[in-house]
């Protein structure tokens, strides 16, 4: 199988209060399955650090994901907790298949 493409990463919205729904979209081929983490933009640390499910691993971002998903799907909804201190933050999305990975493509927010 080709390596999958991933395009036109999309926000429900780019401003965003802690206990909202954001949804993330985007366009992709020979997707199997995707990688969405979550990086503070002011530091650029790496926010979610809990391990991907199912061993997915990108071999730039590693495997310290926000959200994991073996399937098509090519839009998620997350939850933003209470937790999270306001600021902007960077979603990373990439699109895998058993023959590696796509790049990620960044979008900002604001929480």
């Amino acid at each position: 199988m080709p390596l999958p493409t991933i395009s036109d990463v999309q926000l429900s919205s780019y401003n965003f209060v802690p206990g909202s729904e954001i949804e993330i979209s985007w366009n992709s081929t020979n997707q199997e399955e995707y990688v969405v983490y979550l990086y503070d933009d002011s530091t650029n640390s790496l926010v979610s650090d809990i391990a991907c499910p199912n061993g997915a691993f990108h071999p730039i971002l590693g495997n310290a994901c926000l959200l994991h998903g073996s399937s098509t799907d090519t839009s998620i909804k997350w939850n933003v907790p209470w937790i999270l201190p306001s600021g902007q933050y960077m979603f990373k999305v990439a699109v895998g298949n058993g023959s590696g990975w796509s790049d990620a493509i960044p979008k900002l927010c604001e929480i």
